[in-house]
């Protein structure tokens, strides 16, 4: 994994930062006047940012009625309506009175009947013909026949899709403070030609037209994502993204290059992975808003927000369960190939609730909080003691280096590198080191054999490499071996057996389009493979004094295994790295980059977390839902400072995401890294980063260190380029990003620059 990530721009070494108080002088910074990289000016239109929101505009919808519709469960916060005739729902917030549906008429002028239905109904389906085409039809279209079954707190809708010949049976019923759909697999029954591809649950539930009111879809696009409501714009695509990221065991993962240039698709940019299965709809400031969590069958569920323009003048969100889906069956080597229709159904039993806020709530802040309870309230977030946090240095100790006719292995990171290193932080009075070693297995980052148990290191053997550790951390760095299980390069095993297998009965295996650059290609392992041997290296390690390790890619990574006589569905290897990793994580808990929700509950350290959205062009908006939902839980590191050009608005944003700096670096020069399949990282050399490693930590934790271990209760733009983070222990922070000082009564947040205020 490691090999192949594009990460987000980094950290520049300069910021204005205050010290603690309201009107602390900040600390001068050599930056001129911050114009470095592409955005280091900020503007009122880049989605890179959070903006101001007009307060004036609290109206919902007032035209949604429950006229038609007949009660059919009550309690004291919400009551649940049906439409029999259309399948559709209405739900009444009794807090406010304010009521949620679809459409507001079962076949407005602006929809076909087949779209009509589709939105309006509490199921909707989509399904492949025989010529494997794919087409949408809901509950209520009128060609189709539904009965209803009352159940405590709700009904059972026995939905007969009488064209398709595809017959199921959908819950919806009303809890204490949402409603819950869910679909049991065992009632579906497919008896002709065509067959089930998608299960969507009232998808336009929340809906609204154009700019009608003001508001915004959420959707969990790396940290956060806001798409307001505006009129309709003819994008050619909405947002529509895997939960837990691409099954490599189905997904196509070989892409050709696309671009109209002499260069690979290498220059793109990786959108985010969706590592939380939610979503979420805001009508008005601080007004009305819903809030939706896949709670099973998350690992075949998509999140969709399509806004305004995109085939319908409506803008919605909601979250899909996927029961077939097309793959590609290669017919050459060069990517070729045909799509087929996957021919057994995922076993998915979905599930998703959906919940009602309102008034100072019902916002993406009170979605995070709320979030943050379902999380806690499930067991998922234990609330462990969080770790101090530190200056975070990756060293890259070896790799492999391409020969005329033989490979061979080049040292990048000395122990002595690290023990000078160590020294020069104790120098500059920096009391808090991780230094995370990557490829200190005997071969090197990109050839050590994958499924080796470990005797020998790049750095000796494992009791050397133990006696370094121990003296590393008398000098004050704390040590850790950094692991990727999964993936493997061609040097790294000898049978292809180990190999994970895809629908296509093909390897799994990502395919460069950049064949310039030495073992561009990347294969992964069988899961359980993975997890077994990783048990056995963990143990070696913990036998010789090794204790701290750090498991990438399981955490991430979430693909079936697909062998004609060994089928594992996503959902039970999900469960198989859960299992695996709670029982190495004991109670100090794992260090993991980007941990899906699963995952959660045994993270300590949280690396390479999102420091905005994808940013694509229907986004308005960039927000910290993620942080917020998880701060106070783990400690939260941003992506590597030094590999791109990082500027005073980078370290800004890591302190309104309350997030600390991490260097990829090597104890030699970079230009060692030639020949290497590591050579992509233009910029690692210790000497020449150590003094801005050193100041943009400081810089960053004067800021963050008043507010370690609170969580965070509110976000907000207070005006364009000013935001105010608000923690549980009463202290705020105010984050200027503009070019001009801001006064807000005593507090002075002086330009480009950042200031912590105590409660008063």
């Amino acid at each position: 994994m490691f090999n192949k990530r594009i990460f987000a721009a980094g950290l520049a070494a300069t910021l204005l930062l205050s010290l603690p108080g309201c009107a602390a002088q900040p600390l001068q910074s050599t930056a001129g006047n911050g114009t470095v990289a592409g955005y280091s000016s900020y503007s009122d239109s880049s989605n890179l940012y959070t903006h101001l929101y007009d307060k004036t505009h609290t109206q919902g919808l007032t035209d949604m009625t429950v006229d038609g519709y007949e009660l059919i469960a009550q309690n004291e916060k919400l009551a649940l309506y049906l439409r029999k005739d259309s399948a559709s729902i209405r739900v009444v917030d009794l807090k406010s009175g304010y009521v949620w549906g679809a459409l507001r008429q079962d076949k407005p002028e602006d929809l076909n009947k087949t779209w009509s239905s589709f939105a309006n109904s509490i199921v909707s389906i989509r399904f492949y013909d025989e010529a494997g085409s794919i087409s949408q039809i809901g509950a209520g279209h009128e060609d189709n026949k539904c009965t209803y079954e009352a159940v405590d707190n709700g009904v059972i809708i026995h939905a007969e899709f009488t064209e398709q010949q595809i017959y199921l049976s959908a819950k919806v019923e009303l809890l204490e403070d949402h409603i819950r759909f869910s679909l049991d697999d065992s009632t579906i029954e497919e008896k002709g030609s065509h067959v089930l591809a998608q299960v969507h649950f009232a998808p336009f539930l929340g809906s609204t037209v154009g700019d009608e009111i003001d508001g915004y879809l959420f959707v969990p696009d790396g940290s956060g994502a806001l798409i307001r409501f505006q009129r309709p714009i003819k994008y050619l695509a909405g947002y529509a993204d895997r939960v837990y990221g691409s099954d490599y065991a189905i997904d196509n993962t070989y892409t050709v290059g696309d671009l109209n240039a002499n260069r690979s698709n290498d220059f793109l940019k990786d959108s985010q992975t969706i590592t939380m299965p939610v979503y979420g709809i805001s009508h008005g400031f601080d007004s009305h808003a819903l809030f939706g969590h896949v709670e099973s069958g998350a690992a075949y569920s998509t999140v969709m927000a399509d806004p305004a323009g995109i085939i319908t003048d409506y803008n919605y969100a909601t979250a899909y369960f996927v029961y077939r889906q097309t793959y590609l069956q290669p017919t050459g080597r060069n990517g070729a190939g045909i799509q087929m229709v996957q021919k057994d159904a995922n076993v998915v039993n979905p599930a998703l609730s959906v919940y009602f806020l309102t008034g100072t709530d019902a916002n993406y802040v009170g979605m995070a909080h709320l979030y943050k309870d379902i999380l806690e309230n499930s067991g998922i977030l234990p609330g462990a003691e969080l770790s101090q946090p530190a200056l975070m240095l990756d060293y890259i100790v070896s790799d492999i280096r391409e020969g005329f006719l033989f490979n061979s292995t080049v040292k990048l990171t000395g122990a002595q590198n690290l023990l000078d290193a160590a020294a020069y932080l104790q120098q500059q009075e920096i009391d808090r080191t991780s230094v995370q070693l990557m490829g200190w297995q005997k071969g090197g980052l990109n050839g050590y054999k994958k499924l080796d148990t470990f005797t020998s290191t790049e750095l000796g053997n494992l009791p050397q490499l133990a006696q370094l550790k121990q003296t590393l951390l008398e000098a004050g760095c704390d040590l850790s071996l950094y692991m990727a299980p999964l993936s493997v390069k061609t040097p790294q095993i000898n049978a292809k057996s180990h190999l994970g297998i895809a629908l296509s009965q093909e390897v799994i295996e990502i395919t460069r389009d950049n064949k310039s650059v030495f073992l561009p290609d990347t294969q992964y392992l069988k899961t359980s493979t993975a997890l077994n041997v990783l048990g056995k290296q963990v143990e070696a390690l913990r036998q010789a004094g090794l204790t701290n390790f750090v498991t990438d890619e399981l955490g991430q990574l979430l693909y079936g295994e697909m062998m004609l006589d060994e089928e594992q569905s996503r959902t039970k290897v999900m469960e198989q790295v859960r299992q695996t990793l709670t029982e190495l994580a004991g109670q100090e808990g794992l260090t993991l980059y980007s941990p899906n929700e699963y995952l959660l509950g045994v993270t300590s350290v949280y690396r390479e977390a999102p420091m905005g959205s994808s940013r694509y062009a229907f986004e308005t908006d960039s927000v910290p839902f993620l942080q917020i939902v998880l701060s106070g839980e783990m400690t939260m590191y941003a992506p590597y400072a030094n590999q791109s050009f990082y500027t005073d608005m980078d370290v800004l944003k890591c302190i309104e995401y309350n997030a600390y700096p991490s260097f990829l670096l090597t104890g030699s020069d970079s230009k060692e890294l030639s020949g290497t399949p590591s050579q992509e990282y233009f910029s690692t050399c210790f000497e020449d980063w150590k003094e801005t490693a050193v100041s943009i930590y400081r810089r960053i934790d004067q800021v963050l260190s008043n507010v370690h271990g609170q969580q965070m209760v509110g976000h907000t733009a207070l005006q364009e380029g000013l935001i105010l983070v608000e923690y549980s222990g009463g202290g705020k922070i105010y984050v200027n990003y503009t070019q001009q000082q801001i006064e807000l009564g005593s507090v002075r947040v002086p330009a480009m620059s950042a200031v912590f205020v105590d409660k008063q």
